[in-house]
């Protein structure tokens, strides 16, 4: 009877973790564990649906590894923490050849975009772009008559999302897409993308990274709203 009863719980723990099978791929989504702090309400967490409903100050914060994502409480995802996510931090600037100032806050976590000694960077008269192990930064020009093709390109993309327009406040003319951005050496990191039709060309500014979707919302922001002004 004892070898009996040992034989079901053995089955009955084998069949309940067979749900499990961990990553599903991605842009389908991913398998959270049931840990502190990580919010799985369904079993399989869309990654642009994570995304979407991501507010700011609401004191949780988007979290992706590269491979998996993950809602965790955040501290720092608070409006009156005076020291925190929306503090002061020191802007540098990086000059281009695109003819363009790129302008960047340095919070820390970005800090190795601007070691063009360490990381090989392209700069030529169409594209400006780093990758790190953290963080990706990209712009690019393009023909002016591109602009549609792209736009398409970008909504029919289903590892991105088109964000509202007003969450840079510029008057310039722009598409702002989120999501999974693909970086120069085949890395999938969490980011924004920014389609602009200037004067005389196309622009897209990719900047993306590892980590924390709010940290790196605010780097991008800063950083597009800043080269919006310049036009």
């Amino acid at each position: 009877m004892r070898i009996l009863l040992l034989i079901i719980t053995i089955t009955c723990i084998c069949l309940t973790g067979c749900g499990n099978t961990g990553k599903t791929g991605k842009g389908n989504g991913t398998v959270l564990p049931d840990e502190p702090g990580i919010y799985n309400n369904n079993d399989q967490v869309d990654i642009l649906q994570v995304i979407a409903e991501d507010k700011e100050f609401d004191g949780k914060s988007v979290i992706w590894d590269g491979e998996k994502v993950q809602v965790v409480d955040d501290e720092l995802d608070n409006r009156n923490v005076m020291d925190g996510r929306y503090g002061e931090f020191e802007f540098v600037t990086l000059k281009t050849k695109l003819g363009f100032d790129l302008v960047l806050p340095n919070t820390g976590h970005n800090s190795d975009l601007f070691l063009a000694d360490k990381y090989p960077v392209i700069d030529t008269d169409d594209e400006y772009s780093i990758e790190t192990p953290g963080r990706f930064l990209s712009i690019k020009r393009e023909s002016i008559d591109s602009f549609n093709q792209k736009e398409a390109e970008l909504l029919s993309d289903q590892e991105l999302i088109e964000s509202s327009n007003e969450a840079i406040n510029s008057e310039m003319e722009h598409k702002l897409f989120t999501g999974i951005i693909n970086t120069t050496s085949g890395e999938d990191m969490i980011g924004f993308l920014l389609l602009i039709p200037g004067e005389d060309s196309v622009y897209l500014f990719r900047y993306a990274g590892i980590g924390n979707y709010s940290d790196i919302r605010v780097e991008a922001f800063n950083a597009m709203r800043r080269f919006l002004n310049q036009f």
